[in-house]
C-alpha cells in the first residue's frame, strides 16, 4: 500500500507501478505530473480523481485469453488493465461508440488493425512503452505470441464505454 495524509492506494502489479510513479506533494494531494514507464506527462488528466474516486473498487474479469481490470470509470471514459496470457488473443473486434488508446506496460504483443472492412489487416508489433490508437469502428485484435503475459493499459473514450459496444469477426 502507498499512503499519504488522506489517500491510500491498494496496489496490483499495474497500480503499484502506476501509482508509485506519481509525484506526491504535501501541499497538494497529487501534482499533475505522472509517468508511465519511462515517459513523463504533465496533464490535466484526472489522476487525483482516479486515486480518490475509485479506491479499492477494482473490478477484475477473467476471460479465456487472460483477464482485465477496470481501474477507473467515469462518463465517456474507462481505464482498464488487460493481461493477455502467453499464446492468447482477444477477439477481432470493433466498437461503434468508443475509441481506445493502448499502452503496453509489460511484455510484447502483436496487433491486427484495419480501417473499414476486417479483411487484410496490418500487423503491428508492440513492446513495453509503445502506444497504439484504435479509432472508432477500426477492426483490431491484440495477440501475445510470446511465452510471458502482456500487460496493456487501455483507455476507452467516447459516447459509451460499455462492454456491449462490440462487434466480433471470426478471424484466425
Amino acid at each position: 500500500m502507498i499512503s499519504t495524509n488522506s489517500v491510500t492506494v491498494r496496489t496490483t502489479s499495474f497500480c503499484y507501478n502506476f501509482h508509485s510513479s506519481i509525484i506526491w506533494s504535501r501541499a497538494k494531494k497529487v501534482n499533475k505530473y505522472f509517468s508511465l514507464g519511462q515517459k513523463k506527462f504533465l496533464t490535466n488528466f484526472p489522476i487525483s480523481i482516479i486515486i480518490s474516486k475509485r479506491m479499492g473498487e477494482f473490478i477484475l474479469k477473467n476471460r479465456p485469453w487472460g483477464h482485465w481490470t477496470v481501474l477507473f470509470e467515469d462518463e465517456g471514459l474507462k481505464v482498464k488493465e488487460l493481461v493477455i496470457e502467453a499464446g492468447q488473443s482477444i477477439s477481432y473486434q470493433k466498437h461503434y461508440h468508443r475509441s481506445e488508446l493502448w499502452f503496453v506496460s509489460k511484455g510484447h504483443c502483436n496487433v491486427l488493425h484495419t480501417v473499414g472492412t476486417p479483411e487484410q489487416p496490418k500487423i503491428y508489433r508492440l513492446k513495453p512503452h509503445d502506444t497504439f490508437s484504435v479509432g472508432l469502428e477500426d477492426w483490431h485484435k491484440a495477440y501475445n505470441p510470446t511465452d510471458k503475459p502482456c500487460h496493456i493499459i487501455e483507455i476507452q473514450y467516447g459516447s459509451e464505454c460499455v462492454e456491449e459496444d462490440i462487434e466480433r469477426f471470426n478471424y484466425r
